[in-house]
């Protein structure tokens, strides 16, 4: 007969945004909202995790974006990072991920070429695709070229 886990996982319900080299730290009491500039600045979405149980348990902490308009249609939900962490009983870390100008560029198929299209992005950070931790950035500037594809 296979062992029984107890697995309680939570996230905490608030995220928070920084700017690198802007300075930025936004309050994780607070919906997170951010910018992203043109070739100058990333922004960083901390999310902390909490495993509640009485055993250690593992979890993907993972990031999502939605660029809310643009030259193309883009997808509900882009897997941008994720992580995975192993939490004592009642440890609680922060997981951090860096958003910068290729985590929102596209192969555009009309130009046929790597764009990047200013406006408001949305995120969601959790353990799926249905995560509700929600927070949003507006990548500013005008629509321009992006830098291509490069592995990480």
């Amino acid at each position: 007969m296979p062992a029984s886990r107890s697995r309680r996982l939570t996230h905490r319900q608030a995220n928070s945004l920084d700017h690198r080299d802007e300075g930025s730290l936004f309050d994780a009491d607070h919906p997170a909202t951010g910018v992203l500039f043109p070739r100058r600045s990333t922004v960083i979405v901390t999310t902390r995790v909490t495993n509640t149980g009485d055993r250690v348990g593992d979890e993907v902490v993972q990031l999502y974006t939605h660029q809310q308009a643009g030259r193309a249609s883009r997808p509900v939900r882009e897997l941008k990072g994720f992580q995975r962490v192993t939490l004592k009983p009642g440890e609680t870390r922060t997981v951090s991920f860096t958003l910068d100008e290729k985590s929102v560029q596209y192969w555009n198929a009309a130009e046929r070429d790597w764009v990047i299209d200013p406006g408001m992005f949305d995120l969601w950070v959790g353990s799926s695709s249905n995560a509700q931790n929600h927070g949003q950035f507006t990548v500013s500037g005008t629509a321009r070229a992006g830098s291509g594809f490069a592995p990480r």
